[in-house]
């Protein structure tokens, strides 16, 4: 039996709670008058904190947005690299964005709320892609580190990796942009769905 997770030290998980905290307060100020027009000191007001201990937590305005999705995605990473030996490489990267999609239904409004902020802010959507575009390498290191280390499947698994990042900003682009009730899930499944039948990745197995 394998030993059970130790609880995160106190401070860091006073830490996150603060940064979330302060997450969600700027995300309402984003949407309700838009993210440019938003200062870092109206954050700090909203969030009741001072401007020091607001860039203690984030770097920049683009951080805090990142920061909402980038727990999910760790998540998402962890559950990638613990899929079965045997899973197919498609099958494990759908997986990994379960967590990301949970957190979406929890609230579907503020969720969408969120990628139409994204998609719309240029800031936004750049800093967005390049935390994809990190994780897409990560899930890459995953494969070949599992499958086989050599630079030709490290290729191919970088390009397969970046099709599954591809297939959630579409997937996420087409749910936010939908008016009918269809889940995030639904979009992801036909994405992927897709890659499978264009890409087939059934030898590519953990």
């Amino acid at each position: 039996m394998s030993a059970s997770p130790q609880p995160a030290p106190l401070q860091r998980r006073i830490r996150q709670q603060m940064r979330d905290e302060v997450a969600q307060a700027a995300l309402r100020l984003f949407i309700e008058d838009g993210y440019d027009e938003t200062t870092v000191d109206q954050i700090c007001t909203a969030a009741g904190i001072s401007r020091r201990s607001f860039f203690r937590y984030f770097s920049t305005k683009e951080s805090v947005v990142v920061s909402l999705i980038a727990g999910h995605a760790e998540d998402g990473a962890a559950t990638f690299a613990e899929q079965a030996t045997g899973t197919d490489i498609w099958t494990a990267l759908r997986r990994s964005l379960d967590p990301f999609q949970e957190w979406v239904d929890t609230d579907p409004t503020q969720a969408r709320a969120l990628m139409r902020l994204i998609e719309t802010t240029p800031a936004l959507l750049a800093a967005y892609l390049v935390k994809l575009d990190d994780f897409g390498r990560r899930f890459a290191g995953t494969i070949t580190a599992r499958v086989d280390p050599t630079a030709e499947l490290h290729l191919v698994a970088n390009v397969i990796a970046s099709a599954a990042m591809g297939a959630l900003v579409e997937s996420g682009r087409c749910w936010s942009d939908s008016d009918d009730r269809k889940p995030l899930s639904h979009f992801l499944d036909v994405s992927f769905d897709a890659l499978r039948a264009t890409v087939p990745a059934g030898a590519l197995t953990f």
